[in-house]
């Protein structure tokens, strides 16, 4: 399954980030002390950004933040958009100081709708300069996580930040199933869209099922109208997402119909929960961009609802947690429910301690060993889900029989090893984290 889907001609945008002036490509810059130098390229960003808007009047921007969700979101709501005119998005998650100048660069004159995916570094206030880029005349919120709690204390001040980005928009669309978010909707002045699975929602999630290997039946109830729609997702807890997107359609005069009809063009990217072919008939459901615990509880719940010959996860380092049993102690009720599991890197010690049978292996090699041992076939299904830095996705390749010369436990890039320069020599000693 490619990275790219049909709406990423953004490409171009994204090389941008080599070109206008936060990208720190002017010496002279250096000179100056960082605070300054700082504040210089994001006074010279916002210049070259707004005299762009200027060329572009005619697209309608709509940002998208949240905490886990985001990149889905942008991806439903633009393959929904693009139905309905030429539509520019965020290059992958890109979603930073570098790439949303990027995106909003590469709006061109033509298009009807672009969609900017916004996140945060955690650096408090950086959201308000995002969104005075941006200024969405509709932002959509997907639900506030942990994620961010060690720079910002709580889950109201994460969420305090993301409605920086919120409150500038004319109309706000809110997944309502997150209590936080339901709660900051009674506070916002401008018009709300509300998403979900709450009955009094504008758009509500009445029903959502897998049917593997297609994705996920969903029906949508918008006052009294329901609709109907398949769309390539792979875990039911991801369908509210689909909510939100549809919301975020008809708040820019998209219809319920066109835009859940055109979200059967989506495809998760990869390393996203996506399915790819494996050995001799096999699938690999590929979760290996990024990983919380909460992401892989989800993951090896929707693996368990496939109906496979046998069902095996190979889970890897989390994200932001400490490597302790407690930490990996959720992760031990899904796994009762699978064939085989097998733990990988400096995950095996945690995991093993919650769930004991798990395989324990060190690295790529010997879980493409411990693969081969189980001889893959038609009807097995094979979850990846760890953190970016362990690249499971060499795994598959190693299934595949490629030649590739990178061994390393864990490196800090983020790029995919399909599109990776080092796969063969391996990376440099620079990127490369201690084992």
């Amino acid at each position: 399954m490619p990275d790219a889907g049909p709406l990423e001609r953004v490409h171009t945008g994204w090389r941008l980030r080599a070109l206008y002036p936060l990208g720190g490509r002017f010496p002279a810059l250096e000179l100056v002390p960082p605070p300054v130098r700082g504040a210089i390229r994001r006074g010279l960003t916002r210049t070259a950004v707004a005299a762009h808007r200027r060329l572009v009047l005619r697209a309608r921007v709509v940002a998208v933040t949240g905490t886990a969700g985001k990149t889905t979101t942008k991806d439903l709501l633009g393959t929904m958009l693009a139905a309905a005119g030429p539509t520019a998005i965020t290059h992958d998650n890109d979603n930073g100081v570098y790439g949303v100048p990027a995106t909003l660069l590469a709006i061109r004159p033509e298009d009807r709708f672009a969609v900017v995916e916004a996140g945060i570094r955690d650096q408090p206030g950086e959201m308000a300069w995002l969104g005075e880029l941006i200024r969405p005349e509709v932002a959509l919120l997907t639900g506030i996580g942990d994620d961010h709690l060690p720079a910002y204390g709580t889950r109201d001040a994460v969420l305090a930040e993301k409605r920086l980005l919120v409150d500038r928009a004319a109309t706000a669309v809110l997944l309502v199933d997150d209590p936080a978010v339901e709660s900051a909707a009674k506070a916002l002045s401008g018009r709300v869209l509300t998403a979900g699975r709450a009955p009094g929602a504008d758009v509500v999630l009445e029903h959502a099922r897998l049917a593997w290997p297609d994705g996920l039946e969903l029906r949508l109830r918008i006052g009294a109208t329901r609709h109907s729609g398949r769309v390539r997702l792979f875990a039911e807890e991801l369908a509210p997402l689909v909510a939100v997107a549809v919301a975020g359609a008809l708040a820019l005069d998209v219809r319920a119909d066109v835009a859940l009809a055109a979200a059967a063009a989506f495809r998760p990217r990869a390393g996203r929960l996506s399915p790819a072919q494996g050995p001799r008939g096999s699938v690999l459901l590929l979760d290996e961009h990024k990983s919380r615990i909460a992401n892989a509880v989800m993951a090896m719940d929707a693996l368990a609802r496939i109906p496979a010959t046998r069902r095996i996860a190979v889970l890897g380092e989390m994200q932001e947690v400490p490597f302790a049993a407690e930490s990996y102690a959720p992760l031990a009720e899904p796994a009762a429910g699978l064939d085989h599991v097998i733990a990988v890197g400096r995950a095996v010690e945690p995991l093993r301690a919650v769930v004991p049978r798990a395989a324990a292996c060190a690295g790529v090699e010997e879980v493409a060993a411990a693969l081969g041992e189980l001889d893959l076939g038609t009807g097995d299904v094979v979850l990846f889900h760890a953190a970016t830095r362990q690249h499971l996705l060499r795994i598959a390749l190693l299934l595949a029989g490629d030649d590739i010369g990178c061994r390393v436990r864990r490196c800090s890039l983020d790029w995919r090893c399909t599109v990776c320069p080092y796969l063969r020599p391996g990376p440099p000693e620079r990127v490369v984290e201690a084992h």
